[in-house]
């Protein structure tokens, strides 16, 4: 039987997932976070020769070059903090109000 199968008929009887389907979820959300930190490494690269602000400067081109360094690290710092917000609310709201993070820790 399917896991999808298997988890819309537990849902049908009220009964809950079986532990593997709880450790293929965690693995799965695992890798998603990883992708997202890995997505935002790409755009903004911390190498020793190329800084955030110097990255940022470079993806977006003559869009941003009227901002300062400090405006500049402003909305970096305001774009980080909003994406962080965005993915622990709809994680909250796929998870009945807890991040992954907190599902795991109540598992682990």
């Amino acid at each position: 039987m399917s896991m999808q199968l298997q988890l819309t008929k537990q849902k049908e009887l009220g009964t809950p997932a079986p532990i593997n389907v709880h450790r293929n979820l965690r693995e799965s959300l695992w890798e998603q976070r990883g992708s997202l930190e890995t997505t935002l490494k790409t755009i903004f690269l911390t190498n020793k020769e190329e800084s955030r602000i110097q990255t940022a400067r470079r993806i977006m081109g003559d869009e941003i070059a009227m901002l300062s360094d400090e405006e500049l690290q402003i909305y970096l710092a305001e774009f980080q903090y909003l994406v962080t917000a965005w993915v622990d609310e709809y994680e909250k709201s796929v998870f009945n109000g807890k991040t992954i993070r907190e599902v795991l820790q109540e598992e682990g």
